[in-house]
């Protein structure tokens, strides 16, 4: 059946998942309501818009029992996966850069306003997202670094710089860009690590250099939704673990706030200045 009424869902006692697709400001109290209505939750990214949504989030996640899962798919395609196979062999550093050629969103679109949260919580969660799951530890440290629009055709966050540093040393820089050419892939991974270096352009083909990894190549990009569902289909049938572990969520979720937060205060000031 179909309703406009999304609490006969959550009453509804042979729903057992929500799935949440809309506008972000919406995804947190959603889910909320839905894991205290006993069911299974998929979000879309972002979980949540800023610390207090995400603390009573995580905090009816664990008292419900139920899985969660938000829609970072990046990190389930195979892409990934390969890259995550040939980078968790180094013996020294990690550095790894990666650049989303996003372009340009009118100012007038709801991703700009409190409906989207901004471009680096709504969009770029997904980079921080898989570089913390390449990197495989905690984030330390953090710098950011961004373009200031003058004529506001641009947005602060539209371009944007950020420097990861993680626990065990792996150094990881994103690349938000909204200034780019559209000719160019939407997506490159470059990881770096023992005279290696692996490259994975726009999730349709993964170039291994010093090191022999798996040809992949897709006419269409392969960005992992179908294995994220299946991963989070047998989570809920094992009943075992999180497809993504809630601290790695909740660690996305802080480091794209502060870059927001980051973004925002040098911006002010450099108008005040």
């Amino acid at each position: 059946y179909a309703t406009t009424n999304y609490r006969r869902i959550l009453d509804d006692p042979a729903v057992e998942l929500v799935m949440i697709t809309t506008k972000h400001d919406l995804h947190a109290s959603l889910a909320i309501e839905a894991l205290r209505a006993g069911k299974h939750v998929f979000v879309e990214k972002p979980p949540a818009l800023n610390g207090e949504e995400l603390d009573t989030l995580l905090a009816a996640i664990r008292e419900s029992g139920k899985m969660y899962l938000a829609g970072y798919n990046r990190r389930f395609s195979r892409y990934i996966q390969e890259a995550k196979r040939l980078v968790d062999t180094r013996k020294g550093g990690l550095l790894l850069e990666y650049t989303m050629n996003a372009g340009y969103i009118p100012m007038d679109s709801w991703v700009h306003t409190h409906e989207g949260g901004g471009r680096i919580i709504g969009e770029g969660c997904h980079i921080v997202d898989t570089l913390g799951y390449l990197a495989g530890a905690k984030a330390v440290g953090m710098s950011v670094q961004h373009l200031c629009p003058k004529a506001g055709y641009y947005a602060p966050e539209d371009n944007v710089s950020v420097t990861i540093r993680y626990e065990n040393g792996t150094v990881a820089c994103m690349h938000y860009i909204a200034n780019g050419s559209m000719k160019y892939p939407k997506e490159t991974l470059h990881a770096n690590f023992d005279g290696k270096t692996v490259n994975v352009i726009d999730y349709r083909s993964i170039k291994s250099e010093g090191i022999k990894g798996k040809r992949l190549r897709d006419v269409a990009p392969q960005k992992g939704q179908e294995e994220e569902l299946v991963a989070f289909a047998d989570a809920i049938r094992s009943g075992t673990l999180y497809p993504i572990p809630l601290e790695e969520l909740e660690q996305t979720s802080r480091l794209t706030f502060r870059i927001t937060e980051e973004i925002q205060n040098s911006f002010r000031n450099t108008i005040g200045g």
